[in-house]
């Protein structure tokens, strides 16, 4: 709840779970391996915490359980080493390293992992349950790039020389290598987003990270890759999945989580806004689903989503409509754009209206396609209408849709290879003189 003072002129307090735009350096703490709990305005840190090490992760809104795994085995937190994050209700959180594993709605209100068989005897303290339970909560944000200087506050630690700008070697030294990537799943149940939210990869640290991890000044050596991503679920279609947060099947939190249940009347959880910060950026990513409605709901819409670059093919699926006495609509899709990819298969695909049992179907969901500039196997699948009592619910058209290839470079071969034949020669055999001495060899 925001707070206000009656008086006039006031200064309206912001809501305390939501941190201040750029990083609040005094909330970084050092990561340690295991669970790391972290608040609105905190971060971690392979140093000693604010203002040492680089930094990894930084949470703006919300609560985030990070989770570390020594993968090298080395017994020194190292940037490359989160797997899996727990996500709690509303969390907006920045990434300046990739993820080597899923974010997952399953971190309670108690600050703890859910628990699947509901026996607090044996959790574990500090971190709860197994995770296995999807939580009907949301993810309002995840961004994926690195440190910059609008991050620090210009003080005497930062600006060593005076000239009121974050030095380049502070900034230097809090940089991490990485891909802007995520190796694994978001899985969410309530939906996944929002208007001024949702993916965001911004590589524009490639410069940095390429002079600061050149392999001489520092052991480490930048290579330039195209960021990836798993795929982003939200409601019915994350229950059900396999998640982890660790590497091995026997001693992480990890396993099948438990079939979503929507509550009757909640729609199926939307997806709103996956996009690369720079048009110039491609990136590839798996699966878009958004869930289905719960009894007489919509599916869960898709929005604003533009991908670029993409060469492994992908899903873009809205739930379908719940249902319920009267169907609920299906999902639709609205204001998808590719800006050049040439890839595989792809499928656009919007929800299916639920079965109206005493009354109407629910309507097929609708698609609304903004730029299209691709080249693959694209499929286009608008809804069906649901079936109902009453009457079926109307599937739902393709009214418009312009979609161009890519331009792409025209190999032209620079040399010609080729052979003749006399007349009779092909089908027939013959000797070969190799040594030159008349005769066939």
């Amino acid at each position: 709840m925001t707070l206000k003072s009656t008086a006039k002129n006031s200064i309206e307090v912001l809501e305390q779970r939501i941190a201040p735009a750029g990083l609040i350096e005094a909330g970084f703490k050092q990561a340690s391996f295991g669970a790391n709990l972290l608040h609105a305005g905190e971060g971690i840190s392979t140093g000693n915490g604010a203002g040492s090490g680089q930094y990894l992760v930084y949470v703006e809104k919300g609560t985030a359980m990070v989770f570390i795994t020594d993968l090298n085995n080395n017994s020194t937190v190292d940037p490359n080493e989160i797997t899996g994050i727990g996500a709690g209700d509303g969390l907006r959180l920045i990434s300046f390293v990739d993820i080597h594993g899923d974010i997952v709605t399953n971190l309670n209100l108690g600050e703890e992992l859910s628990d699947s068989d509901r026996n607090p005897a044996n959790n574990i303290t500090g971190v709860g349950g197994d995770g296995r339970v999807l939580l009907n909560s949301t993810i309002e944000k995840i961004e994926l790039r690195s440190v910059r200087a609008e991050d620090f506050e210009v003080n005497a630690s930062t600006d060593l020389n005076g000239d009121e700008v974050v030095d380049a070697g502070y900034l230097e030294n809090r940089a991490v290598l990485s891909n802007y990537s995520i190796f694994g799943n978001i899985l969410a149940g309530k939906g996944f987003g929002a208007v001024d939210g949702g993916l965001i990869i911004d590589d524009a640290g490639r410069t940095i990270q390429a002079q600061v991890f050149d392999g001489f000044s520092s052991v480490d050596y930048y290579i330039d890759s195209q960021p990836s991503i798993g795929s982003v679920l939200t409601g019915t279609k994350a229950g059900g999945r396999y998640f982890s947060f660790g590497i091995s099947r026997n001693t992480d939190f990890t396993g099948y989580l438990t079939a979503f249940v929507p509550p009757t009347g909640q729609i199926g959880g939307d997806i709103i806004g996956i996009k690369a910060a720079s048009d110039a950026t491609t990136f590839n990513i798996g699966t878009v689903e958004s869930g289905n409605g719960g009894i007489g709901a919509r599916g869960g819409n898709i929005q604003s989503v533009r991908f670029n670059g993409d060469s492994a093919g992908y899903l873009v699926i809205a739930g379908d409509g719940g249902r319920g006495p009267t169907g609920g609509a299906g999902g639709s899709i609205t204001d998808i754009s590719d800006l050049g990819s040439i890839t595989s298969f792809v499928l656009i695909k919007s929800g299916t209206g639920g079965v109206g049992a005493t009354g109407a179907g629910g309507a097929g969901g609708t698609i609304t396609l903004g730029t299209m500039n691709i080249a693959a196997g694209l499929n286009i699948e608008p809804g069906s209408g649901g079936g109902g009592f009453t009457s079926g619910g109307l599937g739902a058209p393709l009214e418009k849709a312009v979609i161009t290839p890519p331009e792409v470079d025209v190999a032209f071969g620079l040399n010609i290879t080729a052979t003749t034949h006399r007349p009779g020669e092909i089908g027939s055999s013959g000797q070969v003189d190799f040594n030159g001495d008349g005769y066939g060899d």
